[in-house]
């Protein structure tokens, strides 16, 4: 039980499971991938995939202990992703990539700091979305391969100079993956940091940092090559979802946010207990939203720059779930409505509308034009650093279920 009396997600512990192979070890293996590099880190427990293009999640397979460790089905692919560097170029490719320098919609495509006005380049109708058109999320970083007693990782660092995209000041900016390397537990660990240069000639700047990786606990295909037909992954609207927030941000039309807060209880947002996620993004089309589904930023109810569960996804089918952890202030809760309705395995057509979740932790969007938001200005002389972790459990019993309330009220 949660401490307020709810029922909580099961914390089962693996019963009957399968060890892994003696051979089994902890390492790092570096690729050539297009103009950039693919960085795998294995452990026992999760092989994780990392690109320098945009410092991005490719790939999760996690291993099913009740399964025998030698079986290749015993490894789930948990997130969508892509064999071929010229697909995952795609403009509406679902990459998982380091999202900047402001994760979200700025309003209007400008802010004003310190007495100063900044103008941005606009990608997303009148706004700035992710960053502008050309953000962190489109340039190949460097990256330097961790290893420590407890961990191996991969550091990304990338220097965006004073008004790349508009934004004030030189930044330079680190996202670092890690996984343990002796724990049973398989997680994925990211942490982002972003400091200002000494010489760069303004005072502040602002940063909100995320990573957008689509989440698919079914099991994503994969094809061997570029040229082959693979399997169209099942939806996630067969997912559960529980988010501990009794406040959702109220959007604009055009999905901005101005500072208005709305209360989730018995409303489409109300995932304060675990429910199916399909009723809720149901809603939204009765709501009118086109595409349905989810694209709303959820205030997590405990904020203190400490590591708090964030979120807890969990696929029926696999028994798997998903427990999120963050020190960041909201998770966005985006179901890939931007997809094309119909996709077909091929090349470029991999993906369809929720095929994946994204759940990303951050700071609220248009932050720097809405006072009453937590702050996102970075001074000079200050570090941002905020950390994410993912941990990966495949349960021997299910989880407690609810049924979704009906509304006493519509989150827009």
């Amino acid at each position: 039980m949660s401490e307020d009396g709810n029922p909580s997600p099961v914390r089962a512990e693996p019963v009957g499971a399968v060890p892994p192979p003696a051979f089994e070890q902890t390492k790092s293996k570096v690729e050539p991938f297009g103009d950039g590099f693919k960085i795998t880190l294995y452990s026992p427990y999760i092989r994780v995939e990392l690109l320098t293009y945009g410092a991005s999640v490719n790939s999760v397979r996690v291993r099913d202990p009740y399964k025998p460790a030698e079986d290749p089905s015993s490894w789930l692919e948990v997130c969508l992703g892509f064999i071929s560097p010229e697909e995952l170029k795609n403009t509406l490719a679902p990459r998982g990539s380091t999202r900047g320098r402001f994760a979200g919609r700025i309003a209007d495509g400008e802010f004003t700091l310190n007495h100063s006005n900044y103008k941005l380049l606009q990608n997303c109708g009148g706004h700035t979305l992710h960053g502008g058109p050309q953000g962190f999320d489109k340039h190949q970083w460097k990256y330097i391969v961790t290893e420590g007693e407890e961990e191996i990782g991969v550091s990304f660092h990338l220097t965006s100079p004073h008004l790349d995209q508009g934004f004030p000041g030189e930044l330079f900016v680190t996202t670092t993956y890690t996984i343990c390397k002796n724990s049973t537990v398989a997680a994925l660990k990211y942490v982002h940091q972003a400091s200002l240069s000494d010489n760069t000639p303004v005072q502040a700047t602002v940063v909100n940092l995320t990573n957008n990786t689509f989440w698919n606990l079914n099991g994503v295909p994969r094809p061997i090559r570029t040229e082959m037909k693979s399997a169209v992954p099942s939806l996630i609207t067969n997912h559960c979802l529980q988010v501990p927030a009794k406040h959702v941000a109220v959007m604009t039309e055009d999905f901005v946010l101005k500072g208005e807060m709305s209360e989730t209880t018995r409303t489409v947002n109300d995932y304060n207990e675990m429910r199916p996620i399909i009723n809720g993004m149901l809603d939204t089309e009765e709501m009118g939203r086109d595409p349905w589904g989810y694209d709303d930023t959820i205030a997590l109810d405990t904020w203190d720059a400490t590591l708090r569960e964030a979120a807890t996804l969990y696929s029926p089918d696999t028994q798997l779930q998903m427990r999120i952890s963050t020190t960041n202030p909201v998770v966005t809760v985006y179901t890939a409505n931007a997809l094309p309705k119909d996709a077909d395995g091929t090349f470029g057509k991999r993906f369809q509308r929720h095929s994946g979740v994204a759940l990303m932790c951050q700071y609220f969007p248009n932050s720097p034009n809405v006072p009453s938001f937590p702050s996102t200005v970075l001074n000079k002389g200050e570090t941002y650093q905020e950390t994410t972790v993912h941990e990966f459990q495949f349960l021997s019993a299910k989880p407690v279920l609810h049924a979704t309330p009906p509304p006493m009220a519509t989150a827009p």
